[in-house]
């Protein structure tokens, strides 16, 4: 028998959490991976365990591209900055590959790194960092996604900030150089 597709319950349900500490997957491996399951959203934790989430439903989908243009639209009357989308991984300090719903970098960190590490994964830790959480799903995204914290140190729960943008969410700010 024929079944529907996921309900955006079944979606963060699905995700999963793979150790991977004693594999040793190198940088060039894991960028395979995701290459090679692009219907996936991986991410990979300072303490090498893989993430795997499903890609988000519309409803999900439609909230963070809210965010992202408005974030976009802030960046480019700013002019200080670049934003990214969805699903940019970034290598953080820690090792972590991370990908969060919304980011956006100072232009001249951007402008500091090579041609190939703004091709692939930039190794840097994004200026500031949204994630999207849906108010009846969040506890299992937020435990899916456990470690941002560690990895963009100063967490800003501004909930005017939060109305702004149009959705409930996280927002990171990077703290230092």
């Amino acid at each position: 028998m024929a079944r529907g597709p996921l309900t955006e319950e079944e979606v963060i349900a699905d995700s999963r959490v793979l150790n991977l500490e004693t594999v040793g997957l190198s940088d060039e491996q894991f960028f395979q991976l995701c290459l090679d399951n692009r219907e996936l959203h991986l991410e990979l934790t300072a303490q090498k365990e893989l993430v795997i989430m499903t890609l988000p439903g519309g409803k999900t989908g439609r909230r963070n591209e809210i965010i992202c243009r408005r974030l976009r639209n802030w960046a480019e009357q700013d002019g200080t900055g670049i934003t990214f989308v969805p699903l940019t991984l970034f290598i953080l300090p820690n090792g972590a590959k991370r990908a969060p719903d919304a980011s956006w970098l100072r232009r001249e960190r951007w402008d500091s790194l090579t041609a190939e590490q703004q091709e692939k994964a930039p190794p840097l830790c994004p200026d500031f960092v949204v994630e999207l959480v849906e108010p009846e799903l969040g506890a299992r995204r937020i435990d899916v996604r456990a470690g941002y914290g560690a990895a963009f140190p100063a967490r800003i729960e501004d909930r005017s900030m939060n109305a702004r943008m149009g959705a409930s969410g996280t927002c990171y700010q990077r703290r230092g150089p």
